[in-house]
């Protein structure tokens, strides 16, 4: 099949096996990086986070769906991986899902009569598991005054008076606005 994996000879009558398949699969997806010219070690590195990823489901990648993503990223989580470890997990995931749906779906349908889904959601995308930003009050009223007296007696001493004015009025106004 046109776009399939050349080092499988083509035998429509009968469905392989999908460890096999799913393992063409990474070797292809390992190999477009060599040829976009990532360095060794960054291969290396995708190479090693690859199967940790797929490890997570017990079936092969265009069978998995949100709720087994849902399912990795809270094994994830209860096993104390940072948020940047589960990003990468999910980029990796992300990364690789869609390689074999782009390439392969037409040939996945024809072998095991499955329809490459989607299984990273709205639900499960990045921003869910991203490190948490700081809970950061506005500034009080008092804060921004004395801010603004600072910045106006600043203007007395600084090099570049027309940049200094000109960030000065913008705080004044962006503070009048708020709270307005």
């Amino acid at each position: 099949m046109e776009g399939g994996l050349a080092d499988w000879d083509p035998d429509a009558g009968r469905a392989r096996d999908v460890w096999v398949f799913q393992a063409g699969c990474i070797r292809a997806f390992a190999a477009t990086w060599v040829v976009r010219g990532f360095a060794p070690t960054t291969i290396s590195a995708y190479t090693s986070l690859l199967p940790r990823v797929l490890a997570h489901f017990d079936r092969p990648v265009w069978q998995i769906e949100p709720a087994h993503v849902d399912a990795m990223l809270h094994t994830l989580l209860r096993a104390g991986r940072s948020a940047g470890t589960r990003r990468r997990y999910l980029d990796m995931l992300r990364a690789f899902h869609t390689f074999v749906r782009l390439r392969y779906a037409s040939e996945i349908r024809a072998l095991y009569g499955t329809a490459v889904g989607d299984p990273l959601d709205r639900f499960n995308r990045l921003r869910h598991v991203r490190d948490e930003p700081a809970h950061r009050l506005p500034p009080t009223a008092e804060r921004l005054t004395a801010f603004l007296a600072h910045a106006r007696a600043r203007l007395a001493t600084v090099s570049d008076y027309p940049a200094a004015a000109r960030d000065y009025a913008l705080w004044r106004t962006c503070t009048t606005a708020r709270r307005g």
